[in-house]
């Protein structure tokens, strides 16, 4: 038979209780749902922490502007330690986008949580609205193709040094440019950019990661409602069943006929909810 097992943690005693197949279904079902979320909120809490580290190696060689002219050694260096963090950057947010939503795959994150199909077209309505407005985030699903399968993303760079007039203040410069000719090497759409058009590659990776935060931010709009009624139907069945036993502190866990043995605690979904506050704000441009 199948049961809840609720074990009373100050004595270590035990009771089973008869659980049904609906109810089985309905736990296992919810754990599957947080266990989804919070697999979500990791891999946008990595593409986070990739893009603060490459922002930081660019202000850091930005800031050794002075050292580098002429040697070639440290230049290969620096393309070599921005590249390993661009194409880990570009990688990882790959990965994040195909769980948002790739239709090739059959990945659909907040409707495979939810199965509200409103949400179908609220994300491939946002989605192509970013693709439309986004020329930095175009081209950084450019960059990523060709660095899966082409070159990296760091070929060359420029120092240099600028000078405000309203101020009267210099301050180093340390650019890493994509131009016409660039962009039309990478395919971006024509009508995107014009002659003129020069992006960073600091600026092109900044809008690309605002664009993954508002994703992620419709994620977990769309979500809410299905990860909190989930935490519910495992905490209210274990609390009922834990009550009828008279336990003040207990773990629980399902066992099935089959063997299999389930732990229905909670406390591992607090990584959510610590991820959830520490990526709270989105990135904006």
């Amino acid at each position: 038979m199948n049961h809840l097992k609720i074990t009373n943690t100050d004595t270590w005693e035990w009771t089973k209780y008869i659980i049904a197949p609906n109810q089985i279904e309905a736990l296992k079902t919810a754990k599957y749902k947080l266990s989804q979320y919070l697999d979500m909120e990791i891999i946008y809490d990595l593409v986070l922490q990739e893009f603060q580290e490459f922002h930081s190696k660019v202000n850091y060689w930005k800031a050794s502007r002075p050292s580098i002219r002429n040697d070639y050694i440290l230049n290969h260096d620096i393309r070599n330690s921005l590249n390993r963090l661009a194409f880990n950057l570009l990688n990882l947010s790959k990965l994040y986008l195909d769980h948002h939503y790739n239709e090739k795959k059959g990945n659909f994150f907040s409707y495979n949580l939810t199965l509200n199909e409103d949400h179908i077209s609220q994300v491939k309505s946002h989605r192509e609205h970013i693709y439309k407005t986004n020329l930095e985030y175009v081209v950084a699903c450019k960059l990523r193709n060709k660095a899966q399968h082409n070159s990296l993303p760091v070929s060359t760079f420029t120092t240099g040094v600028s000078y405000n007039p309203l101020t009267n203040v210099s301050s180093a410069t340390f650019k890493i440019y994509y131009s016409y000719n660039d962009l039309i090497g990478l395919k971006v759409p024509r009508e995107m950019f014009t002659t003129d058009t020069k992006l960073d590659l600091t600026c092109i990776m900044n809008n690309y990661v605002t664009a993954i935060s508002e994703m992620h931010s419709l994620n977990r709009k769309l979500t809410e409602t299905v990860v909190n009624d989930s935490i519910q139907i495992i905490n209210s069945t274990c609390e009922e069943k834990a009550s009828l036993a008279n336990y003040c502190n207990y773990i629980s866990e399902l066992n099935l006929e089959s063997g299999e043995s389930i732990h229905l605690g909670l406390d591992w979904f607090d990584v959510a909810k610590y991820l959830i506050s520490k990526n709270q704000h989105p990135t904006t441009r």
